[in-house]
């Protein structure tokens, strides 16, 4: 009879710190509703298009190759009224693109997640994480310039190796490009070539976890050649790295 009771009590505890467990999780945060008639915030196409104009990916680096296309996280900073994540996702062989948009309100949570609610998981979940990139930003109107840049990842991170995830920024250029973080242009990063194929960008640059601050400026800097004149153009990218 006593063993009876011990198991009882076991089984109880394992089914209340389930409970509890199953409570703590937070749902994904969804996309804000879009209006009746938008249904083409994502686009896909079977065949591969020409480049377009600089597309800019910035995510964690990841030890794992492979996505769920339904869901993705961000470290998101301290902000103290309500404001929009702004975010674009982008398949390096040009074929998907798509826009939306999710209501960021005040919370202690650093790293949150997000529902993507994509039609196209079978398609997407082809890619690895390198190949389907995420530019996440902040911004009270995702149709006007970003507030900051925040830093997305297809796969959770645990908070306790976050601090030293190095940072990929993705880029499209046809020419010699490299990164500068805070002005630190002794040591510029220099971006190098993904593989084929490639459309909507085509170059990678790592920024080592101890480069990245609380608050970081990297720019992008593109070299242009014009017979023996040589210019440079720069895209500047605000970051806002953790709630600190």
């Amino acid at each position: 009879m006593k063993k009876n009771t011990v198991l009882t009590v076991f089984l109880l505890a394992l089914f209340f710190n389930a409970m509890v467990s199953a409570q703590e999780k937070k749902s994904p945060i969804k996309p804000n509703q879009e209006t009746v008639n938008n249904n083409k915030w994502e686009v896909w196409t079977d065949k591969v298009p020409v480049s377009g104009n600089v597309r800019v990916g910035l995510m964690f680096d990841s030890d794992e190759n492979n996505l769920n296309p339904e869901h993705f996280f961000a470290r998101i900073p301290e902000v103290k009224l309500t404001t929009n994540l702004c975010v674009e996702i982008s398949s390096k062989d040009g074929r998907y693109s798509a826009k939306r948009s999710y209501t960021i309100t005040p919370t202690d949570d650093d790293v949150q997640e997000f529902f993507w609610p994509t039609k196209y998981k079978k398609a997407l979940s082809a890619f690895k994480t390198e190949e389907l990139v995420i530019l996440a930003s902040l911004s009270d109107d995702c149709n006007s310039k970003p507030d900051a840049y925040v830093i997305s990842s297809w796969n959770s991170i645990p908070s306790d190796v976050i601090e030293t995830r190095s940072v990929s920024v993705y880029v499209n250029s046809i020419s010699s490009t490299s990164l500068i973080v805070d002005n630190d242009t002794g040591g510029s990063i220099k971006c190098s070539d993904l593989e084929s194929p490639m459309v909507a960008y085509n170059k990678k640059g790592t920024i080592p976890d101890n480069k990245v601050k609380d608050t970081s400026t990297i720019v992008i800097k593109q070299m242009r050649r014009r017979g023996p004149k040589v210019s440079f153009v720069k895209y500047e990218l605000s970051l806002k790295y953790s709630k600190n």
